[in-house]
């Protein structure tokens, strides 16, 4: 009896087999050879890569070199001949006869490979394994169904195409709210459900094959708008792939990104822009109009400036000219007060003195003086000075009074002037009396009723 004395790691669950001329103890932790030299067994190099540490109950070897072996009711064939990615050989496991073989009672004869022997819990099990190897090298995969995730009744596909021919023409157009799909796909291979896997991608979403996986079902949720592609391919344990199947499918984009939202996006940053620009403007405007304010009122506070500056400098004008206008009345008034003290002195002489000639030369002096005081020289300068300053008084009371006389005209300088009766009478060389005379014919001439004041009237005649 084989113990752990001997090199295996368990004392049971060990079975010796006699294959490519080595004893070789397959156990729970894989293949051991016996090693002559050191009369103990060893794990085996072969072995290890192959089966690793699955514990083997039955290792036969048939006539091609192919290695038959039964772990834990599962059945498989290694053929070293073959090639799997980047090992040396291949295991083909036979998932139809799994749990069918009676446990300690394992047994395969491989007569060929149009008859393999296995026995079972139902009797002999017949294997033409050249014709089971020519399906299982020729994998295959079907789009079962494709539906809307979250959707009643929401079946897009259901595993064929009424025109294989126009497959174009089923592309399938769908709105952006159904952008959550659900695929379902499977290999014809029943017997080889177990040991077929599925590699999908779903193309204008995913750059690269999903990895290999035994799942037969696929979900994609929120998708953006665009088009899309799915592929699913199957490979079995072999290695050996199947044709990709595809199943393409577009998805509109939401009406936010729709053509006409784009039209309305472009029409509103238009108007947009439109608005700025005329804000823009409106603002220019407004600042313009606030210069221009600001202009204004700087030319008008300056017109003002020199609205003052002139209004001062014809009040000085004007209170130089009536200062002038003063002191050429006062001396016409001064010297009518000399001219008629000068007569009045004169006039005793004429009477206290007795000699003819010398009263006569006294008489003679004394029409001089009262010549002297009806002499109209000074009135022409008096006059100009006088319209100067009161605006052409005189030149306008003649238009319009076309009737006065130069005597009225003086009397209505002096009253404008404000004079009294007295001093009148001196500048005119006449009496108070004849004054009043003239007043009263002056206000005939002006046309004046007996109500009128003529000293305001003149005052506010321009």
């Amino acid at each position: 009896m084989l113990t752990e004395k001997d090199g295996l790691p368990l004392t049971l669950y060990n079975y010796v087999f006699a294959l490519r001329n080595k004893i070789v103890a397959a156990t729970a932790d894989g293949i051991y050879e016996y090693n002559a030299k050191k009369k103990k067994f060893e794990v085996s190099t072969f072995f290890r890569p192959i089966f690793k540490h699955i514990p083997i109950q039955c290792l036969v070897e048939d006539a091609t070199g192919k290695l038959w072996f039964v772990s834990d009711k599962k059945v498989g064939v290694v053929d070293l001949k073959k090639k799997s990615g980047n090992q040396n050989f291949t295991i083909v496991e036979l998932p139809e006869l799994t749990q069918k073989i009676v446990a300690g009672f394992e047994n395969i004869y491989p007569y060929n490979d149009n008859n393999i022997f296995i026995g079972a819990n139902k009797g002999l099990i017949h294997l033409d394994y050249q014709k089971y190897a020519a399906n299982i090298y020729k994998p295959n995969v079907l789009l079962g169904q494709v539906r809307i995730v979250g959707k009643i009744d929401s079946l897009l596909f259901g595993g064929y195409f009424n025109d294989t021919k126009n497959k174009k023409k089923y592309i399938a157009k769908l709105p952006y709210r159904f952008n959550s799909l659900h695929f379902e796909y499977a290999s014809t291979l029943f017997e080889q459900r177990e040991n077929i896997e599925y590699s999908f991608q779903l193309k204008g979403y995913e750059e690269d094959w999903s990895a290999w996986s035994s799942k037969s079902e696929k979900d994609y949720t929120n998708l953006a708008h665009g088009n899309y592609t799915f592929k699913v391919k199957a490979r079995n344990n072999l290695g050996n792939e199947s044709e990709p199947v595809s199943y393409s499918f577009t998805i509109a984009p939401a009406w936010y990104r729709s053509n006409l939202a784009y039209i309305i996006y472009f029409i509103g940053f238009i108007f947009l822009l439109y608005l700025i620009i005329k804000l823009q403007e409106k603002e220019h405007q407004k600042e313009q109009d606030n210069l221009r304010q600001k202009h204004q009122l700087e030319i008008e506070r300056n017109e003002q400036q020199i609205t003052k500056l002139q209004k001062k400098q014809l009040e000085a004008d004007v209170e130089f000219k009536n200062k002038e206008l003063a002191t050429t009345t006062m001396h016409l008034v001064q010297r009518g007060k000399l001219l008629s003290k000068i007569g009045d002195e004169l006039l005793p002489l004429v009477q206290q003195t007795t000699h003819k000639d010398t009263a006569n030369d006294i008489k003679k002096v004394i029409r001089l003086l009262n010549e002297a005081k009806k002499l109209d020289n000074d009135w022409d300068q008096f006059a100009v000075h006088f319209d100067h300053v009161h605006a052409n008084f005189l030149s306008n009371l003649k238009d319009k009074y076309p009737n006065l006389s130069p005597s009225d005209l003086k009397l209505c300088a002096y009253l404008k002037m404000n004079l009294s009766s007295k001093e009148i009478a001196q500048l005119l060389n006449i009496t108070s009396r004849a004054v009043e005379v003239s007043r009263y014919r002056l206000r005939k001439k002006l046309g004046l009723k007996p109500e009128v004041n003529l000293f305001d009237f003149l005052f506010n005649k321009s």
